[in-house]
């Protein structure tokens, strides 16, 4: 993960300091940085957070370095609930899903009862499979912008946005139109309009 690399050096901090801000070594952050190791889901979301940038950035989903706050303390726990409600979104079955992911039903099982937690590799592949962000997927945004590439369902019109938000968040109008005109600036200047 180059890109805690460049992130890290861009604000200035240490593997020493990085480590220790999120609990590791700095051997860890090393083996990180270089790809000889992968951190957990909590190590990833610590290590965003402290460089201020988002998951999805650090993992390449993303060109756009927002940092995101974990909603609250639950949310930022919560994402065996967000893999079950994303694969049910998509209208996948915990069977489609598995054979999707190329893993047993048990491990989906697994995942969505926060019985084990997935590797990084997986988390990709279901935020591809269920069209969803990394940042949603591991809790750190109460709501999620999909842009519309591989929709798992009936989607919109190619170029147009889709937005999902849970049935379980309520956002404040103020808040949504906000994260809706983030993603659209976003969407128009990634396509150069």
């Amino acid at each position: 993960m180059e890109r805690i690399r460049i992130q890290r050096k861009k604000i200035g901090m240490t593997m020493k300091e990085l480590g220790k801000a999120v609990g590791v070594t700095e051997a860890a952050i090393s083996h990180y940085e270089t790809g000889k190791r992968e951190p957990d889901n909590e190590i990833l979301m610590s290590i965003a957070l402290t460089l201020g940038c988002s998951v999805d950035y650090l993992m390449g989903r993303d060109e756009h370095r927002e940092s995101y706050e974990p909603c609250n303390q639950q949310d930022a726990f919560s994402f065996p609930t967000r893999f079950k409600e994303s694969r049910e979104r998509a209208g996948l079955s915990q069977k489609e899903a598995a054979i999707s992911l190329d893993v047993s039903v048990q491990s989906v099982s697994y995942w969505e009862t926060g019985a084990r937690v997935p590797a990084l590799e997986k988390v990709l592949q279901m935020c591809d499979l269920y069209n969803v962000s990394a940042d949603y997927l591991l809790g750190r945004v109460p709501m999620d912008v999909v842009v519309n590439e591989n929709p798992p369902t009936a989607a919109p019109k190619e170029g147009m946005v889709r937005i999902v938000i849970p049935a379980d968040v309520e956002p404040e109008p103020d808040e949504l139109e906000k994260k809706i005109q983030e993603i659209l600036t976003r969407e128009l200047q990634k396509r150069g309009l």
